[in-house]
């Protein structure tokens, strides 16, 4: 029949029983600060990580390649993986756990072998396209893969292999989610004029990154100040001096007049429908116009905003 326990034992156990319920209900980091014994403590480590669970960095070695432990812990904050024992940084359910639970970011700190997870790196990926760039490479030449990446986050399109960048189905479906993947094709589908036009019609921006001779398109150029009158930017320069596509950028976008060649910023219906669309845009206008009472007063009735750009243009005579 074993003893009683002394009351030095009883002391102890009591006072390991109240650290746990104190580490429970207090921010589980101060875990830091506890003496070693609690840090080796699984019930308080346990409750510290519930409450914060970047505390695990704080826990014993053997408590950190306890997967009911981790587990807890990446579910509190993914980033946890990070203090995880190797052998849990390469566990599925953790790993997937964590990288949902850090918008993707915890996908950096797991185990190589899970770089090559295509399931693991899309749910990273359909949080956070740049962490694509801790995937395989084998994964960035696997066209499914890529297809499916891409069709979350078209920006994924960067990590992809050189070939898959130059394949203009995956470019389209890349566009298709973000217009702006177009930056990362290859230059040869960036003079694909089907493929850009695509993208200039969900974003004008995306002429930026279209070939030069297709910024000298003329179609193109219009569907994409249609689309985004800043657009006119990106475009070739003569199109400043195309009435047509200044009305068309004006009308989407009244800054776009900043843009625009000189003669149409002295173009009454061009500038009236500047800024009929955005009152500012009447800075952009000639200064001719911006001195004509009978002008500003037209345009002021369009758009009242009109007049607070008055007081950055010269009074009207």
């Amino acid at each position: 029949m074993s003893s009683p326990p002394t009351k030095r034992a009883r002391a102890d156990d009591d006072m390991a029983a109240f650290s746990r319920v104190l580490w429970g209900i207090c921010d589980g980091g101060k875990l830091q600060y506890a003496p070693d014994a609690l840090q080796q403590d699984r019930a308080t480590v346990l409750a510290a990580v519930k409450k914060s669970g970047r505390a695990l960095q704080y826990a014993g070695r053997a408590l950190r390649a306890d997967r009911e432990v981790v587990l807890a812990a990446v579910d509190e904050s993914g980033y946890a993986l990070e203090s995880a024992a190797e052998s849990l940084k390469k566990d599925r359910e953790v790993v997937l756990t964590a990288v949902r639970r850090s918008f993707g970011e915890a996908f950096q700190y797991a185990a190589k072998e899970m770089a090559q997870d295509a399931e693991v790196a899309l749910e990273a990926a359909r949080m956070n396209a740049y962490m694509l760039a801790h995937a395989s490479e084998a994964l960035y030449a696997d066209r499914e893969f890529v297809l499916a990446a891409v069709s979350i986050r078209g920006e994924a399109l960067q990590y992809a292999s050189v070939p898959l960048r130059s394949d203009p189905e995956v470019v389209r479906v890349a566009i298709a989610q973000d217009p702006w993947a177009l930056k990362f094709a290859a230059d040869d589908v960036k003079a694909d004029g089907a493929v850009v036009l695509v993208a200039v019609r969900k974003s004008g921006h995306a002429l930026t990154f279209a070939a030069p001779e297709l910024r000298a398109d003329r179609e193109l150029v219009l569907a994409a100040v249609g689309s985004c009158g800043y657009a006119l930017r990106s475009a070739s320069p003569a199109f400043r001096e195309d009435r047509e596509i200044v009305l068309a950028a004006v009308q989407n976008d009244g800054r776009a007049l900043q843009y625009a060649a000189r003669e149409l910023q002295a173009d009454r219906e061009v500038v009236l429908a500047a800024v009929g669309q955005c009152g500012s845009a009447l800075q952009y206008a000639d200064s001719a116009l911006q001195r004509d009472r009978d002008f500003v007063l037209t345009a002021a009735m369009r758009n009242p905003e009109v007049l607070k750009a008055l007081q950055r243009a010269p009074t009207p005579k």
